[in-house]
């Protein structure tokens, strides 16, 4: 299944970084512990623990978005998305995720600040720098966590449902080395 096969896999598309400058126009933020986000699906009346799975519908705050919209377009039933912000000091401790047994994966398109010395993303035993603005897929099941040592950090988080279509568009947009 996609959300645990190999480790992180980068996806052969690019974000556009003028989207920094419409994540940097964003005034209504949402805080989750030591991070603020912006969810791009689903109700902005309603918080997303209690999020109702019907509701996989783009919200007002994608429209400021189009390059995300259109790249997450390609893949049918994303149950969450969302825009992350995370300023010096911020982080996401240490942690696994598991989709209720492989029925989602998890896709992260880090947008900047994407370097060592302004970023660390922790996975397993590793340190690992990403490409700015390119997707990859995560295997959540192996332990993870970042932290930011600057402001103003972006990063876009999407679950998408692991269906045979997904599977199928994610394999077309693997870069292979």
């Amino acid at each position: 299944m996609i959300e645990h096969y190999g480790d992180i896999i980068e996806l052969n598309h690019k974000i556009n970084d003028n989207v920094i400058g419409a994540c940097s126009s964003i005034s209504q933020w949402q805080t989750e512990k030591t991070r603020e986000y912006i969810d791009l699906i689903g109700s902005l009346d309603q918080d997303y623990r209690g999020k109702d799975e019907e509701d996989l519908n783009y919200n007002a705050n994608m429209d400021l978005f189009p390059q995300i919209k259109s790249f997450l377009g390609n893949f049918d039933e994303v149950y969450k998305a969302r825009i992350m912000k995370i300023s010096a000091g911020s982080f996401f401790e240490p942690h696994r995720d598991h989709f209720q047994g492989g029925k989602r994966f998890r896709i992260l398109i880090p947008l900047n600040n994407t370097t060592r010395d302004k970023y660390a993303f922790f996975y397993e035993d590793r340190i690992i720098e990403f490409k700015p603005c390119i997707p990859y897929i995560l295997n959540t099941r192996k332990v993870h966590g970042a932290m930011s040592f600057a402001d103003n950090t972006y990063h876009v988080i999407a679950s998408v449902n692991n269906t045979q279509e997904n599977q199928r568009k994610v394999i077309d947009l693997m870069t292979f080395r």
